[in-house]
């Protein structure tokens, strides 16, 4: 599975590969909220289509979210800042999906658009 970023529209996103962040998810959620900051997991949503993919039943479908790149960007930037002097611990394709969610969210909040966190199996 990986995580990814997703625009509201047709917006082009640097390549992420997300699986890092899936690898590491276990320790980022309890991360964020010693933090202080949103999980990582507030932002996820998916559309309809997608949660049709994911076989889930009409009773455990719901409406797709979107979110403001700012809150976003808050979670991202606290994850690697904690992790900037000890990058030799976390995963470097951990760090790299961070660097590539701060991109993609950085651009996000400078055009005015929403996005949510989704996965891909």
């Amino acid at each position: 599975m990986a995580f990814y970023i997703e625009l509201e529209g047709e917006y082009p996103l640097p390549d992420v590969d997300g699986k890092g962040l899936d690898r590491a998810w276990d320790a980022l959620e309890p991360l964020c909220e010693l933090l202080g900051v949103s999980s990582l997991m507030r932002f996820f949503s998916m559309s309809e289509s997608q949660q049709r993919h994911f076989e889930l039943e009409e009773a455990q479908l719901f409406q797709e979210e979107w979110f403001v790149a700012t809150e976003g960007l808050k979670t991202v930037r606290a994850l690697l800042a904690h992790h900037q002097d000890d990058v030799a611990r976390v995963n470097s394709n951990t760090i790299t999906d961070l660097r590539n969610f701060e991109r993609a969210l950085a651009l996000a909040e400078q055009k005015g658009i929403r996005w949510h966190l989704s996965i891909d199996d």
